[in-house]
């Protein structure tokens, strides 16, 4: 019924299911646009102490879209980027009466625009980007102890996060910005 089969590499199937979506995406980066997708877990149990034993799952889905307009505008060089955010799952905390958050990824169900902006480079060393920003992404960044740990005592300092009437333009709801650097 199947004459070649026993001709064919079982994983055959698999290398090529595996292998198309890099190709497409080598072929989108090279024409300038970069297509990323992240989902994060928090399964976390409270088993001793707290308001009451209970496991959670937190989930956090992050869709990217970097364009690197050089490629699609020659001489034109800067950059936008999009950032779609879904964020599901139980808030752990209520189960803990804790202080501080358990889960650095814990927030309101939502599914929206987390980051819109454009950045545009000038004179080789100076730049500027505008729109909806994270402004964590370059102040405030404690990236060993925010990819280590999963308790919210590690990512945003807690006299910043305190900052402002409605806090800083951070995860979960960034706002309007801009920026200039100089480098």
């Amino acid at each position: 019924m199947f004459a070649h089969s026993e001709d064919r590499n079982p994983l055959e199937h698999l290398e090529t299911a595996i292998e198309k979506p890099k190709a497409v995406q080598k072929s989108l980066k090279d024409r300038g646009l970069l297509l990323e997708a992240t989902n994060t877990l928090d399964i976390l149990s409270n088993v001793s102490g707290g308001i009451q034993r209970k496991t959670t799952v937190t989930g956090d889905l992050d869709l990217l879209l970097t364009v690197d307009i050089k490629k699609l505008v020659p001489g034109w060089g800067g950059t936008l980027f999009v950032y779609g955010l879904g964020l599901y799952g139980q808030n752990p905390s209520k189960y803990v009466g804790d202080n501080q958050g358990v889960s650095n990824i814990a927030a309101p169900h939502t599914w929206k625009l987390f980051e819109a902006w454009y950045q545009h480079n000038l004179f080789e060393r100076f730049s500027v980007l505008a729109g909806l920003y994270d402004v964590t992404s370059e102040f405030d960044v404690i990236m060993s102890a925010s990819e280590l740990f999963v308790n919210s005592s590690f990512g945003t300092g807690a006299e910043f996060a305190a900052s402002g009437q409605n806090g800083p333009s951070t995860f979960p709801s960034a706002g309007l910005g801009s920026g200039q650097k100089l480098s």
